[in-house]
């Protein structure tokens, strides 16, 4: 899922996609006008329908943005994981700061430990599944399935 800032007038702005993180295939996008995903889109309403209560979180400004979703997902219940290294903020000091509350809302991991934890980069042999793939966030209920690279949600 993609909660980008939308675009200004001009077509360009902050709501440009990066390369690297634009949706891939049938991933959703979400215009987020307000300083948070829950509070101008309907993201809470989707994700309730689909069942999820676990959400990853990452992106930009970890203190501003990133900080403002993980906190309003909290207070609707999701449990959250927030992935330290793909979070960025104006400054280190503030990616820091933000980091440092966010524990007292949010699992904080790096993106290696969370993509250990749910099977990605491990070959079927390694993870003793007799030739059949790891399982997948998906295929875990309440999970969402990332799209290529770091998992975005």
């Amino acid at each position: 899922i993609h909660v980008p800032p939308t675009p200004d007038a001009a077509g360009g702005g902050q709501g440009r996609w990066l390369d690297g993180v634009a949706p891939a295939g049938d991933e959703l996008v979400f215009d987020k006008t307000g300083s948070h995903a829950f509070v101008t889109t309907n993201i809470h309403y989707v994700l309730g329908n689909v069942g999820v209560r676990s959400l990853v979180c990452c992106g930009v400004l970890t203190d501003e943005c990133v900080a403002g979703t993980v906190k309003a997902a909290c207070d609707l219940g999701y449990a959250c994981t927030v992935l330290e290294d793909a979070c960025l903020a104006g400054a280190p000091e503030r990616h820091a700061g933000a980091i440092a509350t966010l524990r007292r809302f949010a699992r904080v991991v790096s993106t290696r430990t969370w993509l250990a934890e749910v099977g990605h980069g491990r070959t079927a042999a390694a993870a003793g599944g007799g030739g059949k793939p790891p399982a997948r966030p998906l295929d875990r209920p309440g999970l969402l399935r990332p799209g290529p690279g770091l998992g975005r949600a």
